[in-house]
């Protein structure tokens, strides 16, 4: 049996071609001599890194950040601070926003955290909607109820003679203190 000078691997004696590499075999050498040829070879030791190892066993990879510039680059602190100040600018801050979430951007980090900011924008917006509703009918009912009681005491709001005076005399009318500087 023969080895492939190529990749080392035993080829069988009919065969013309490596099976590992596909390397044609030379008729003229004899398997002594391949086998002499592999055998003067040296073979190279293996180093691998050494890895930190911890107790429990399992090993630490160090991660490297990506360089300068690349789409993956890591925002640092005081680019967080100064995206997040140009994104309470009103008008020209929301329109960065929205570009930059849409992909304007280069940088992932920016982008994403413009997405972030963007949707957490468009739930304060809906929140303060729905507040606004609900404390207008609060307040509605509430200005209804106190618009009838002044109604009952003979108080006009929307007439000639309303005004400040004929509030103070309702409220003396049914009883209530009210101080007047």
């Amino acid at each position: 049996m023969a080895f492939c000078t190529g990749c080392g691997m035993k080829i069988p004696d009919n065969s013309q071609f490596c099976t590992g590499c596909g390397k044609s075999i030379d008729s003229n050498v004899s398997p002594q001599k391949e086998a002499a040829k592999v055998e003067t070879v040296q073979a190279q030791p293996v180093v691998t890194p050494q890895q930190p190892v911890s107790a429990s066993g399992s090993v630490y990879i160090e991660k490297q950040e990506p360089p300068h510039g690349s789409p993956y680059a890591v925002m640092g602190v005081g680019t967080y601070v100064g995206v997040t100040i140009l994104f309470c600018i009103p008008i020209i801050g929301w329109l960065i926003c929205i570009v930059w979430a849409c992909g304007g951007c280069k940088n992932r980090n920016k982008r994403n955290y413009a997405r972030a900011v963007l949707i957490l924008t468009i739930i304060g917006v809906i929140i303060a909607v729905i507040l606004s509703i609900v404390i207008s009918l609060l307040l509605g009912s509430v200005t209804a109820v106190i618009g009838e009681y002044f109604k009952e005491a003979g108080v006009n709001f929307m007439g000639e003679n309303s005004g400040f005076n004929e509030i103070i005399d309702a409220f003396k009318e049914i009883g209530m203190q009210v101080p007047v500087k």
